[in-house]
Parts: structure tokens; sequence; C-alpha cells
């Protein structure tokens, strides 16, 4: 069998890629992640381009705004999350 692969996240712990389950996701390490990715990799054509969680909420609170069930405002935070 192969060597697992494993992955620190923001919180300090280790993920085993190979092996991982739900229960190894924390809600904080998808969060920091994502602020720190820029949408679109930064080829965007603003001068500052949002990151990945700035979209996220962005689309979140139009979906509140439209007056959709939460569980499709849900959905609208995570849908980068992968």
């Amino acid at each position: 069998m192969a060597d697992p692969i494993w992955m620190r996240v923001s919180s300090g712990r280790y993920i085993n890629l190979a092996t991982f389950s739900p229960a190894d996701v924390a809600l904080t390490d998808i969060v920091t992640a994502l602020s720190h990715i820029k949408r679109c990799n930064g080829h965007h054509g603003r001068i500052e381009p949002l990151s990945v969680l700035q979209h996220s909420m962005l689309t979140a609170d139009l979906a509140e705004h439209e007056g959709v069930p939460a569980s499709l405002e849900y959905a609208c935070l995570i849908h980068d999350a992968h």
C-alpha cells in the first residue's frame, strides 16, 4: 500500500487525503482557505480581486435578499468549497 498523503490545514491538523471523511473537515479550515484564494485565480478585471470567500458571502447575501430557502443560502456559502 502506498504511503498516506497528508495535508496540513490552517488549524494545524493533518488530514490523510487518501482516507479522509466529512468528520475530518472543519468549517474554520474551509473559511480560512477560501479567504486566501483570489477569485478567478487573481485574473479578474478589478484592481483588487475578490477572495473566493467574499464571492461566496456576496452570493449568500443575494440569495437572502431574494428570499430563497436557507438551504440555498447555505449552498451559496459552500459552492466553491471543493
